[in-house]
């Protein structure tokens, strides 16, 4: 492909000095060359700060930068503001990426008219995965079969990174800096600003799985910010006047509220708790016509919905089932 458009890559660095070198190294073997490498160094206090100015001494498209700690969306905003390139990708600090991951993104949108390209990722935890490329197929969303398929985890997902965006996506759009479960906040938004979504089914990019360990409080916010985006979704959704998204995304709204709760109770998040139980007494009916959620959950969610209309017996009876829910949480994908 021919290297004549920039390409930024922008990578928040915080406290990954074991990892980083594998990431980068991953994006300095691009096949794609004309690229813009912005590394943030977000505050972090080991010696990454050290490691991404030998980077940019070493290859002229790195280029590192030095801030404060403000958190992810504090990073990726500052590459954004920074950023030069015609089109923008995110790289967590501790992933790794295909040679091909550029090169064959942006074969997507510019052979294919989209404004954003996404491909498929794989997980691991220890060993490095590199060279993984498969010719897959593609697949094409407009923006409204894009958001729908968001709501069903079964493709896209809301991560940010995974994908190559045309930089005019982000006029008026940041990362909402101190919430967590800032891609999410961000994400929808950038594919209701898009016309066309292309899919690869090509695995490109390595997204590593860290043991970590989440304090009480921390799990806390995470649930009230994951309620208060989901509330944001709901309401931007509204206004694309189809009647079909709007439904999904206060059902995904419901869906999510009903992981949370379960996630709390055994924490005996009170005040979570609380706020689950008022989503779910809300929405709890919107799930019946949800298809993208499995019969026996949509049916476990609108009992519970309901029975909180009434008294919270039964659905404090099902404790049970929540932690059972818990157990095989991955497959209702409350993210």
């Amino acid at each position: 492909m021919n290297d004549s458009a920039l390409i930024t890559i922008v990578v928040p660095i915080y406290k990954v000095e074991q990892y980083l070198d594998d990431c980068v190294q991953s994006l300095i073997n691009q096949t794609y060359n004309n690229l813009e490498i912005i590394l943030v160094d977000d505050g972090s206090p080991d010696l990454c700060g050290k490691m991404i100015d030998k980077y940019a001494s070493q290859d002229k498209r790195i280029i590192a930068i030095h801030k404060s700690n403000g958190g992810l969306s504090s990073a990726r905003n500052e590459g954004i503001k920074r950023a030069k390139g015609q089109y923008i990708a995110f790289v967590d600090s501790d992933d790794t990426v295909d040679p091909l991951y550029i090169e064959k993104l942006l074969e997507i949108i510019v052979n294919h008219e989209c404004d954003i390209a996404v491909c498929k990722f794989d997980e691991f935890k220890k060993a490095v995965v590199i060279n993984t490329y498969r010719e897959g197929e593609l697949t094409f969303f407009n923006r409204d079969d894009a958001i729908l398929a968001m709501f069903r985890n079964d493709s896209i997902g809301w991560g940010a990174w995974n994908k190559l965006y045309r930089i005019e996506l982000f006029q008026g759009i940041e990362y909402p800096v101190g919430m967590i479960c800032e891609d999410k906040a961000t994400t929808y938004k950038l594919f209701i600003a898009s016309k066309r979504i292309g899919y690869t089914h090509s695995i490109l990019y390595h997204y590593r799985i860290r043991a970590t360990s989440i304090s009480g409080q921390h799990s806390k916010q995470y649930s009230f910010d994951s309620i208060r985006i989901n509330n944001m979704i709901e309401e931007d959704i509204s206004y694309l006047n189809n009647s079909i998204l709007t439904n999904n995304a206060v059902a995904y709204s419901a869906k999510c509220a009903f992981g949370l709760y379960a996630n709390a109770l055994p924490k005996k998040h009170l005040d979570v708790m609380e706020v689950c139980v008022k989503e779910l007494q809300r929405k709890y009916s919107s799930v019946l016509k949800a298809d993208f959620i499995s019969l026996p959950i949509r049916l476990l969610i609108y009992i519970s919905g309901f029975s909180t209309q009434h008294n919270r017996i039964l659905l404090n009876m099902n404790s049970r089932l929540f932690q059972v829910f818990n157990r095989i949480r991955s497959a209702f994908q409350v993210l």
